[in-house]
């Protein structure tokens, strides 16, 4: 029980550390959203740049979105990871409280797959577009694709634990009942 309570206070310590991070974070943005708007405005006036002029302005943002997504889904994640501590120190293991918390973990990873995954090729085709090199291509597809696999299994991990949840709850009733 001890171990339990002290990975939840890590936990909680975690969060609020993510928390001072991505405010940060933030905060350090301003300068180079600024820096990119100056860039911007000091391109030529004629409509060949204005393509380049948008592109400037949207960079950071596209940037911070890389950043701050993840983050965020993180946040979501250790609190569902502090929630389902909370539910085993009070109700011991296998409940279906905790099994529905780590089945949501898993849903929530599996959102991340497919965010980041499309956000990386709506990023990712105007590079392509502009380069037309294969090997860039090449390079550009297996990093979108391991980076999203990485996100993917950990989904499956999660469910299959959350499935070990929903089991050992059913096992545990049984032997309730034939106590």
């Amino acid at each position: 029980m001890k171990k339990l309570k002290l990975l939840k206070s890590l936990l909680e310590i975690s969060i609020v550390g993510l928390v001072v991070f991505t405010i940060y974070f933030v905060f350090k943005l301003n300068p180079w959203f600024v820096k990119f708007n100056n860039f911007s405005e000091r391109l030529p006036q004629q409509e060949d740049f204005n393509h380049l002029r948008t592109m400037m302005k949207i960079l950071p943002v596209l940037a911070s979105f890389k950043m701050i997504i993840p983050t965020v889904f993180f946040l979501v994640v250790l609190i569902t990871m502090r929630k389902v501590l909370i539910a085993i120190i009070e109700d011991g293991i296998f409940s279906l409280q905790q099994a529905k918390l780590v089945k949501k973990i898993a849903g929530i990873y599996l959102v991340l797959t497919g965010i980041l995954f499309s956000f990386n090729v709506l990023v990712g085709i105007p590079a392509l577009i502009l380069k037309a090199n294969n090997s860039v291509a090449l390079k550009f597809l297996f990093t979108t694709l391991s980076s999203s696999l990485s996100y993917l299994l950990t989904s499956l991990i999660a469910y299959v634990i959350a499935e070990i949840f929903f089991v050992g709850m059913k096992l545990r009733e049984e032997t309730e009942y034939t106590i």
